[in-house]
């Protein structure tokens, strides 16, 4: 309240006395707000009083549940475990045997159990978050953890449990059910499907056999009919036989061999062309029908017997002889040991006893563990070559231990398999044959036997040349020129 000072008589202090007077009956504005905002505060701070004591209870209680027995077993449920005194073990499956296995193995004999119950509610203690959460959030959480201790349970009996908890698990992971969620009945009924139909082809091959009975039984139209057939195809393939074997007696054949080659004939083919058989035991082609096309213009032959034969550059060079530390062009001779065999390269000092050559094509049959030389019609060749071999690899001096050691590596690398196409006829009818190949002379052709210097030469050697000489050496060991020429193209690379 505000007095308006008297214009007639005015006074300062009359003034200052009534408007003091105003504002302590009646207050002010200013005064009036401030109590209005300190009565606020002073509610507003006991409400954060009652809030904070509700927060402090819920708190205390959420730690009394998490670390409660009650909490800790949802916790071991929901991980697929269950408690037992305290003790973490393996889920008890409903039916089952009552025993407590230790749940982490036997690892758990190392572990504190206090500890584990702790970790179990400290884990429980996380799900009730900062104590925030609503009633409907916690109660959601609560069945969370139900559900998952019910399917961790679930798991438990289907992969551990009997036909009847696995059942009974399933039906707990998925109500609607289903015929097959006992594996007990699952099975019983595939046993009972089989032997149904087992039953019904059973049932239906006696039906059939009866009707077979019935129909062509003996001495019935089908024995007839079938006899009538087997009388006519036997007609028909003896004529076929006898006219194929007409057109084979009396075909023309033509033989070509180019000079510097040939050709194994088989007997029958070279009694028809007069061709002899050859009867000399030194011969790699003992034994066997052999058409001549004789030396081939150009050829150089050096003969080489029981001395050295030496010769000039030319000579040399056209037959890939190699200069001698002395500068000469030599091929040794067999030399001329007394009772002693021809085989060997002249570089050695002993004589090869017939004892020795036995010992040394012996150990060929037995270090031919599959029988491959036997099987093969020019087996004997091979093993000569082996032989050879065998005695030069022996040095200066006699080893024969050596020898059946050369033996025994060479066969260990085994037989390579070609195919030559048309090699052979039957009935008139051209088809393809299988030959075997010793593996230890491919890799003489190739240059692949571990001895750097002979395979540097031989790799820089064109394979043309190659596969030439291939034909040649396989020429020598009985294949024919067919089998001859599928060895270089198939084995020379």
């Amino acid at each position: 309240m505000v007095f308006n000072p008297n214009s007639y008589n005015y006074s300062n202090d009359l003034s200052r006395i009534a408007n003091s007077l105003g504002k302590a009956m009646f207050g002010s504005a200013a005064d009036d707000a401030a109590i209005a905002r300190r009565k606020y505060y002073d509610s507003q701070t006991e409400g954060q009083n009652l809030k904070n004591r509700g927060m402090s209870g819920n708190l205390d209680a959420i730690d009394a549940a998490a670390q409660g027995n009650i909490m800790s077993k949802s916790i071991a449920n929901a991980l697929g475990y269950d408690l037992d005194n305290g003790n973490l073990i393996q889920p008890v499956l409903p039916g089952g045997d009552q025993k407590s296995v230790p749940a982490l193995g036997a690892d758990q004999r190392n572990m504190d159990g206090g500890a584990l119950m702790t970790e179990l509610g400290n884990i429980g203690r996380t799900m009730y978050g900062d104590g925030t959460s609503n009633a409907n959030q916690l109660s959601q959480m609560l069945n969370n953890l139900g559900s998952a201790g019910a399917s961790r349970l679930a798991e438990s009996m289907i992969l551990g449990g009997t036909d009847d908890q696995a059942g009974r698990g399933a039906l707990l992971m998925s109500p609607s059910g289903g015929q097959f969620q006992n594996p007990g009945f699952a099975a019983q009924k595939l046993r009972t499907e089989d032997a149904t139909n087992r039953r019904d082809d059973d049932l239906d091959q006696a039906a059939d056999m009866n009707e077979d009975r019935v129909r062509f039984g003996v001495g019935g139209q089908g024995d007839r009919d079938t006899e009538a057939q087997e009388a006519t195809k036997a007609d028909n393939n003896k004529r076929d036989q006898e006219t194929v074997r007409y057109k084979h007696d009396n075909r023309t054949i033509n033989l070509k061999v180019e000079p510097g080659k040939q050709i194994v004939v088989d007997p029958t083919t070279a009694e028809k062309l007069g061709i002899p058989v050859i009867n000399d035991p030194s011969s790699p082609y003992n034994g066997l029908h052999v058409l001549d096309g004789g030396q081939k213009p150009g050829d150089v032959v050096v003969k080489v017997g029981r001395e050295d034969v030496f010769m000039d550059e030319t000579t040399a060079e056209a037959i890939g002889a190699e200069r001698n530390e002395d500068g000469q062009y030599v091929i040794k001779g067999a030399g001329y040991k007394e009772d002693a065999s021809t085989r060997g390269d002249g570089n050695t000092s002993f004589a090869v006893t017939p004892s020795d050559d036995t010992a040394l094509k012996e150990m060929t049959v037995t270090a031919d563990t599959d029988k491959a030389l036997a099987s093969m019609s020019n087996g004997g060749f091979i093993q000569d070559l082996l032989v050879k071999g065998a005695i030069a690899e022996m040095g200066p001096k006699k080893n024969i231990s050596k020898g059946k050691n050369y033996i025994r590596r060479m066969l260990a690398q085994g037989f390579t398999e070609v195919t030559v196409p048309d090699n052979d006829t039957i009935m008139g009818v051209n088809v393809n044959t299988d030959i075997k190949f010793p593996n230890f002379l491919v890799a003489q052709f190739n240059g692949t036997t571990g001895v750097k210097e002979d395979d540097e030469r031989i790799k820089n050697t064109p394979i043309a040349r190659r596969q030439q000489l291939a034909i040649q050496i396989s020429k020598s060991l009985g294949y024919n020129d067919a089998e001859a020429a599928a060895i270089a193209a198939n084995l020379v690379k």
